[in-house]
Formats: C-alpha cells, structure tokens, sequence
C-alpha cells in the first residue's frame, strides 16, 4: 500500500525501514533471541527486500533454530539491506520493544487500509450499520499483544492490583445477604436470574439496577428485549415513589371507588423520583433486533461500562442458525466470552418452564433452566426466584398476606462461594419492589 487515494483522501502508508532492519539485525546478530522472529508476521515489514528477508530467515530459524546470515541466498546477499544488517549498532534488551513497534506500525497501516475501504464502501452507498459493523470486525483482527499469552510477571503484577482494588472488581446487588453469600457481581463472571414467567425476575433485577446506579455510582448497560424503555422508566418511578406502576403510568390514582387525579404529594413524588433517575448512568438498548455481536459493539462505543444486565435470553437475535438448543447455548456462551473480554460482569435473564409445579415443593431446580445446559455450565452464578403462591394455595398456620408476598431466591450455583442456599424475600408486585428477610436456611 504506497499511497491511499480518494476524491477527499491522499495518505503515505506509515512505515519505518530503519526499525525493519533493526530487528532483522537484532535477531540475526543475537542468536538467543532468534525465536522472537516467530513473534512476527510477513505484514509487519513493509519494503519487499527487508519482507524477504524476514521469511527466509523465519524457515531458517523453524528448522535449524537460527537466524544464520550466511544460509540466505546469493541474491539477496547482493542487497544493500543485507550488507546493513551488519553495520546497524542495536541492542537485544530493545528487541521487544522494537518487535511491538513493528507491529504498531502493520496496525496503523491497516487502520488506513480499513479506513480507505470504508471510504469507498460509503461512495458506493452501502448502509452505515453495514459500514460500521465491518469496520469493527476488522479492527478486531488487529493484533494487541500474543494471543492467549500472558507472562507470570504479568499475572503477579494483575494480581497484586486485584487485591489493591478489592472492592472495586465485584458490583454489588444490593441484597445484604446475597452480597454476603455471592461476594456480588463479579468482573467477569456470568449471572443468571432464571425463574418462570411472571414470577418477577425483571423486577428483581430492576432493584439491583437501582442499587446500582443510586449507591455505587456505576454504568449500567440495560437490555430490555421484551419491556419498552418507556415502561422501563415508568418501572423506575414506581419503585422510588412508592406508586403503582398503573398510577405511574395512567397519570391517575386508583382508589376502593375507582380512579381519580393525582394529589400535589403524588405528583411531587414522581418529580423527584424522575429527577434521582434523571441521574443515573444507565443505558437502555434492545428496542430493534439485538445478538450479542450488537452488545460487543455498544459496549466499545460507550465505554466504561461496569456491568450489563441482558432481559431475556431466549429474545437475543441468534449468531447462527439452528435449533434452539444450539442457539441458546451459543448465546451462553458468547455471553460468557464477552463479560471476559470486557471484564465486567453480565447479568441475564432466564425463563424456565412452569413444569417444576408438579413437583412436591414446588420449587425450581438449576436443571430447569431452559433450552440450553451450556448456561448451566457457563454460569458463574445461578439464581432461581420462585414465589409459592403463584403455584399453591397458603397451607393451615400460613398467614396469608405474608404468604402472597413471600419471595424465595435460591443460590443454585455459586462458582466462587456456598451454593444451595434458600434466600427469603417480601415482594410487592405493584411497586416493584423486593426486600430481604430475616429467614435463611439450606435448600
């Protein structure tokens, strides 16, 4: 690539000859580091002489294990890049920063090739979503570092800020005593909610998020693949004012006779329930067709998002064709693959068949969840909700109102911590609202 040319674009392509022969030179002079070569490819050396050069010398080292000079054919030998490699004063303690420079250089150069392309693909009048989702696939290829590697020092050093940071690589839920349980939301880690429908897992997630936001002062990425964003904002203002979600959202207050207007007291406190959500970090996503490809692509657009909670599984837009169990299980993982990246925890919601009814205690298993074991193994954490009432009818001895408003949340699956563990919880289904009890005990 010498020049880039367009009707609104002249670029050089960004190289250094100098640097090319200072690594050919290094690797050919200190025989201790020849196997550095294989940390290089044929697209990080722009000219064609010091290119030909470096692949020779690369099968020399694959299968003598040197980068013997004196092995490299006759016309090349003849070159004045050959002759320089000998005249070139370099030291091998500079040879890795020489070799990651090198490779800055091949990325830039294919930033300007990727750049160009897209130039082209705009003239052409190829869609910006299109545009832009190629873009980001090819930046993606570009090489940081060695793929997969990490060295000991490295980890020592990660380690070390793990434990300086110790409160900062988790994010909590909120819940006292899950926080306790779970050491919260880990960066990271995948976290399942998983519960039949209608039993109120977006709502339990909805208090983490307020949690979140309002406590933690933390970027929320939020996924609402079934709920609208409206309704969503309107969930948020039941559960601060303390008014019905239908009062939230009709504007009117329900009484024993019927519906009536709002009091100045009412109104004041969705004023001031709007202007506390007014202030929090959070970002709504999933009113058009949402796949995981999508989540990596606003995550790196944003930036600085700590955790992401995805409302539900079983509505992302799959990566591939398939049956359900196959999807879904390629969901999970790309799920758990992107938390890793992006080291911030994912938090996902499940639904799972009402069929645990049958059951003698009518509660559900980690076994249930739906269409997919991989999630079951991908999971860091696993939390099933249940609520008895939904299912049964309040036993003798049973006071009945805690019992329409008695929650279980059962730590199915704790990778780092105790599992199988029952939670209790008062849910109030018409403000949204989930508060811990005092109960709890072994599943």
């Amino acid at each position: 690539m010498k020049t880039l040319t367009t009707s609104r674009m002249t670029a050089t392509a960004i190289k250094d000859r100098e640097l090319e022969l200072d690594v050919l030179s290094t690797l050919v002079i200190d025989t201790a580091s020849a196997y550095k070569i294989n940390h290089l490819v044929d697209d990080d050396f722009y000219f064609e002489d010091t290119r030909e050069i470096y692949l020779i010398l690369k099968e020399l080292v694959s299968s003598t294990g040197l980068a013997d000079p004196t092995l490299l054919p006759n016309r090349l030998k003849d070159k004045k890049c050959y002759l320089s490699l000998f005249n070139r004063y370099t030291l091998s303690t500079q040879l890795d920063y020489h070799i990651n420079r090198l490779r800055e250089l091949s990325n830039l150069r294919k930033i300007q090739s990727i750049a160009y392309e897209a130039t082209v693909q705009a003239s052409e009048g190829r869609e910006f979503k299109e545009i832009k989702a190629w873009q980001i696939s090819e930046l993606e290829k570009l090489r940081v570092k060695d793929k997969g590697t990490s060295q000991v020092s490295e980890l020592e050093g990660k380690y070390d800020d793990y434990l300086s940071k110790r409160d900062q690589p988790r994010v909590e839920t909120g819940f006292r005593k899950l926080d306790y349980i779970t050491n919260g939301f880990l960066n990271g880690s995948l976290n399942v909610i998983a519960s039949a429908q209608g039993i109120g897992k977006t709502t339990i997630a909805l208090n983490m998020v307020r949690h979140i936001c309002e406590r933690q002062n933390k970027k929320v990425l939020y996924i609402s693949l079934e709920m609208s964003y409206l309704s969503l904002y309107g969930k948020f203002i039941s559960l601060l004012s303390g008014l019905s979600f239908s009062e939230i959202m009709s504007g009117r207050a329900r009484t024993s006779g019927g519906w009536k207007e709002l009091e100045d007291w009412q109104w004041k406190e969705i004023n001031n329930s709007r202007a506390k959500v007014y202030e929090w970090p959070v970002t709504f996503m999933g009113e058009e067709e949402t796949g995981t490809a999508d989540i990596g692509s606003k995550l790196k657009e944003i930036g600085d998002i700590d955790i992401v909670f995805v409302d539900y599984l079983q509505l992302l837009k799959p990566s591939k064709s398939g049956s359900i169990y196959e999807t879904t299980s390629a969901t999970s993982r790309e799920l758990k693959m992107l938390a890793m990246k992006f080291d911030i925890p994912f938090v996902v919601i499940n639904s799972i068949n009402r069929e645990y009814s049958q059951r003698t205690d009518f509660k559900p298993h980690i076994s249930d969840l739906r269409n997919s074991g991989q999630l079951e193994f991908d999971a860091d954490l696993v939390l099933l909700l249940h609520r008895p009432s939904v299912f049964r009818e309040p036993k003798n001895g049973e006071n009945k109102e805690e019992f329409e408003h008695l929650a279980n949340l059962i730590i199915a699956k704790n990778r780092l911590g105790e599992a199988n563990i029952e939670l209790d919880y008062h849910f109030d289904g018409e403000r949204g609202r989930f508060k811990e009890m005092e109960k709890k005990h072994a599943v």
